[in-house]
């Protein structure tokens, strides 16, 4: 996110076209202080609205988790997943076997839930 502030606007209004095109957004400062946010418009933004969108670009970006992004999309993690699908954001960033041991530890100490070894 590229912040800008309000002296650098009223210079150099283009700043913001320029950002917006990149699809960047854009967090708006007056002394320092954040005033509001420009976001692009985006096919995204079209079809799935503001706060789906906003949650995307904050979870490809790392900034948020799956469980925050969800909470700013207002939906439950389960829909908010069928938003992500084609759209290339990694959701988990484990190798399988890495996902297998972690399930393994889990099923240790809980003894639940059952792993599958694919090897």
């Amino acid at each position: 996110m590229k912040t800008i502030g309000i002296k650098e606007i009223r210079t150099n209004p283009g700043l913001v076209t320029q950002a917006s095109e990149a699809q960047e957004l854009v967090l708006v400062t007056n002394r320092g202080k954040p005033v509001s946010i420009v976001v692009p418009l985006t096919e995204r933004i079209l079809e799935h609205g503001l706060p789906v969108a906003l949650a995307h670009h904050l979870l490809r970006e790392n900034i948020v988790g799956l469980r925050q992004a969800s909470k700013i999309a207002g939906l439950q993690i389960e829909a908010f997943l069928n938003t992500l699908k084609g759209t290339g954001i990694v959701v988990v960033d484990q190798s399988e076997d890495d996902v297998i041991d972690d399930l393994k530890t889990l099923q240790s100490i809980q003894g639940t839930p059952r792993v599958v070894d694919r090897s």
